[in-house]
């Protein structure tokens, strides 16, 4: 429930909280819900980013609500900045129905590598298809480099 402070509208404190298993059985607690609102009528995939989304190293999850109340991942990413990654991302169309995005920062004990494993257990659970691409990517990206 929302509280008025100061004749300011605020959001419920503390912000709704969901846990992803990974494909390899881990469990990742700690990723704060942010809705999501269309910014355009004609073009729904153009989201408006809430605000409130740090600008810190971390993973993301665009996600929809099922119609059961359950997730459905639309995509999963990490970066060094989640808010500019999220604002200038190439797969924004990809995204049409999302409803939410959530979003873990990376704990003390965690750099990049452990962010890059977390992602890849992830999609491989949620979103096989970008995994693969990923994957195929970067083998390519080795082979050819």
């Amino acid at each position: 429930m929302d509280s008025l402070e100061y004749g300011r509208l605020l959001p419920p404190w503390p912000p709704p909280t969901k846990t992803w298993e990974g494909v390899s059985g881990r469990r990742y607690h700690g990723f704060v819900v942010f809705p999501l609102q269309p910014s355009h009528p004609f073009f729904p995939w153009f989201t408006q980013i809430p605000g409130d989304i740090p600008n810190m190293p971390g993973i993301y999850i665009i996600a929809k609500k099922d119609d059961d109340g359950g997730w459905d991942a639309l995509d999963i990413g990490e970066s060094e900045t989640v808010r500019d990654r999220l604002v200038r991302h190439d797969r924004t169309p990809d995204w049409s129905g999302a409803t939410h995005i959530h979003v873990r920062l990376d704990r003390a004990d965690e750099g990049p590598l452990s962010r890059l494993g977390i992602e890849a257990d992830l999609q491989r659970k949620h979103t096989p298809s970008q995994f693969n691409r990923w994957s195929f990517d970067m083998r390519h990206s080795l082979l050819s480099g």
